[in-house]
């Protein structure tokens, strides 16, 4: 074999390669990509930098503000004591209005209201009706009289209803010649007040304790007498009470 065509002819070491002179190496014109590329390399430099500045700022500021406001607490003032409100005056209630005078009518339709709610109350009912008599004109004297005279007339019924056992009780002592027991029972009875509308009724009560007085100095004096007949003295004078 030749030594031309031997393929380790041309192989060299890296130490047998001759070293190239600096001044016949080439320089090449940098292409519009690696202008670009350079550029944003060094916009996100300095981008870089001022966000380094801003946060050294904040962290300044941070450690800053604590100092000033515990230098600010130590030295402020009291705050100033609120102002007084002046309350506007308050304005006296009203009073309330007084209602008008009643009219004649509304009065009786008053008491006939009062009638249903309390038929027993005759006395009250009765004077009621006899102070509207006195102020009422002369076209209503006429049913306000009646109204009277029913009130009475339902007392009286009344007065009867409660009078009859009394009454009873009262015949029987004096028809027993017992006039004293009659007046202590006619002494206890009371009559109810509601039911004497005019004091007519009270007048002949006291009538009658008047008459069984009699009948009590009478019955006094007849025993009297009869123990004297049965003795024999007749020397006994009758001489009635006064």
């Amino acid at each position: 074999m030749t030594r031309e065509h031997d393929p380790a002819h041309q192989w060299r070491s890296m130490s047998e390669e001759p070293a190239p002179s600096p001044g016949g190496k080439l320089h090449s014109a940098p292409s519009p990509q690696r202008k670009a590329l350079a550029r944003d390399i060094e916009l996100l430099k300095s981008q870089r930098r001022k966000l380094y500045l801003i946060l050294g700022a904040l962290g300044g500021l941070a450690l800053a503000l604590p100092v000033v406001s515990l230098s600010r607490t130590g030295t402020t003032s009291p705050p100033p004591p609120p102002a007084e409100t002046v309350k506007a005056p308050v304005a006296p209630p009203k009073p309330p209005k007084k209602p008008g005078p009643r009219t004649p009518a509304e009065r009786m339709k008053e008491l006939a209201e009062r009638e249903q709610a309390t038929p027993k109350a005759f006395r009250t009912l009765y004077q009621a009706w006899a102070e509207l008599r006195r102020e009422a004109p002369a076209g209503c004297l006429g049913e306000i009289r009646d109204n009277m005279e029913r009130i009475q007339s339902a007392a009286t019924k009344e007065f009867r209803i409660h009078w009859h056992p009394v009454h009873e009780k009262i015949r029987d002592l004096l028809g027993a010649h017992q006039p004293r027991e009659a007046q202590k029972v006619l002494l206890e009875w009371k009559m109810p007040p509601e039911i004497d509308v005019a004091g007519d009724l009270a007048k002949d009560v006291l009538s009658q304790l008047e008459s069984i007085r009699w009948l009590v100095e009478f019955e006094e004096l007849r025993t009297k007498l009869l123990e004297s007949y049965k003795k024999g003295d007749f020397s006994v004078v009758p001489t009635p009470k006064n």
